[in-house]
């Protein structure tokens, strides 16, 4: 078995013909009851079980439970379950992780996730953890390691130094895209700006900005960490004035932060709504408004914004209209923007990867890790943007560029490498917005 992190808890279940449904298989919900037991003996053996939590008049609820059925299992066959608390925050949140494989042949049968919530039994309302709660859970907390979820970054394209000593402004810096990004560009030994909003270890996802910002200096860069939101005009005004006052100034800046939330009108929430278009689309405005008088005391200036082509159809608005809204808006104005621009010698571009692209988003907010297996690694969008940075001049200015052709353009033949399992660059997904 291949755990997702160390030393799991783990219980045995054997599927009888109770759990069988219709389909001749283990119906969907006896697996939340089997998570149910598993967790319960977990809490048990750290200390905690049902007694405690009556005696208490405390117990952690679930508020929202996400299961991802991977694989069928049938009667009499041996499953294994695996379970890890992944966050206890010691007040009033908790998260725990699943896994279950079967023990004949090792095969992934599911994962899933639960959000907890610390609740009075009494009354059923949310309160504050007990001491012993912290005590018993937290030291039990496995946290998904940095360098299990970040892969080590391998370059499938030549570096020419032409980013040496160059700034680059790179929002969202600190893991996926933008860390391969900043990676690629301090290899030609480039001054990186590191500029997220990552500055603690979260429980789920890789890398700080001094994590990203330790990887960069070995890389050959020079770094700067700075905790940005992209939402704070005042913060990104203040950071983009550290940034020219350590480097000299900032020749070109990286939209890469982003949010992403797949659904419909209906059932995008308001803040949903505003977070997407204020990260996304307006984030584009706000860099470009404030970087414009550094960029153009730059010599080959350039403002890239990872979005997709304008490819306005039906298809991809029913499903997810809020959120293709603030993706093109990012490309409108980087259209704009590259008009607005020519004459003062700065480089517009936007860049959209051909196949989905193993990082955060694709784990939790599209599918789950397994669609690592579609996807390519963040490197081949790490060497796409490095060919737009060190193009002169205006040159490809106004482009709507896709990472494959820009790189199929620039002379890569074999793109195998970059798939995320290159047993299978045969059978990629294609990213959103293309045909």
């Amino acid at each position: 078995m291949q755990w997702d992190l160390p030393n799991p808890f783990i219980t045995k279940v054997t599927v009888g013909a109770e759990h069988v449904d219709g389909l001749s298989h283990a119906n969907n919900a006896e697996y939340v009851r089997w998570c149910e037991a598993t967790a319960w003996a977990h809490s048990a053996a750290l200390g905690l079980d049902v007694t405690n939590y009556q005696q208490l008049d405390r117990g952690m609820a679930i508020r929202h439970g996400e299961y991802d059925y991977i694989l069928a299992a049938r009667e009499g066959e041996e499953l294994l379950f695996g379970t890890w608390l992944t966050e206890v925050d010691g007040r009033l949140n908790m998260t725990r992780r699943f896994q279950v494989f079967r023990a004949a042949d090792k095969a992934l049968v599911l994962r899933a996730e639960w959000r907890m919530v610390c609740i009075e039994l009494s009354t059923g309302k949310p309160k504050r953890m007990p001491a012993i709660f912290k005590e018993i859970y937290s030291p039990a907390v496995t946290a998904p390691e940095a360098e299990k979820m970040s892969e080590e970054f391998v370059s499938l394209t030549n570096n020419s130094g032409a980013l040496k000593d160059k700034t680059i402004f790179i929002t969202g810096a600190s893991r996926g895209i933008g860390r391969a990004i900043a990676l690629k560009c301090a290899a030609d030994g480039a001054n990186i700006v590191i500029a997220a909003k990552s500055a603690e270890p979260h429980p789920k996802l890789p890398g700080t900005i001094f994590s990203v910002a330790e990887e960069v200096e070995k890389a050959g860069g020079n770094a700067l960490a700075l905790q940005v939101d992209v939402r704070d005009e005042q913060r990104v005004e203040q950071a983009m004035s550290e940034a020219a006052e350590k480097f000299g100034g900032i020749d070109a800046v990286i939209n890469n932060a982003g949010a992403i939330n797949l659904t419909n009108v209906e059932s995008t929430p308001p803040k949903r709504y505003d977070l997407m278009q204020s990260i996304n689309s307006r984030a584009v405005y706000l860099t470009a408004h404030l970087a414009t008088p550094y960029l153009k005391k730059a010599d080959n200036a350039h403002i890239l914004s990872l979005c997709p082509p304008l490819n306005i159809q039906p298809k991809w608005l029913g499903p997810f209209a809020p959120y293709a809204l603030s993706k093109f808006g990012m490309t409108i104005l980087s259209l704009g923007l590259a008009e607005e621009l020519r004459e003062a010698g700065i480089s517009v571009n936007t860049l959209w990867p051909r196949t989905l692209v193993a990082t955060a988003a694709i784990e939790f907010a599209v599918g789950s890790r397994d669609m690592f297996e579609q996807s390519r690694k963040p490197s081949i969008m790490a060497d796409a943007a490095y060919e737009i940075l060190t193009t002169k001049d205006v040159a490809l200015s106004g482009r709507q560029l896709i990472d494959e052709e820009l790189l199929a353009e620039r002379g890569v033949k074999d793109f195998t490498g970059y798939a995320h399992n290159p047993a299978n660059a045969d059978n990629l997904t294609k990213d959103l917005f293309l045909d």
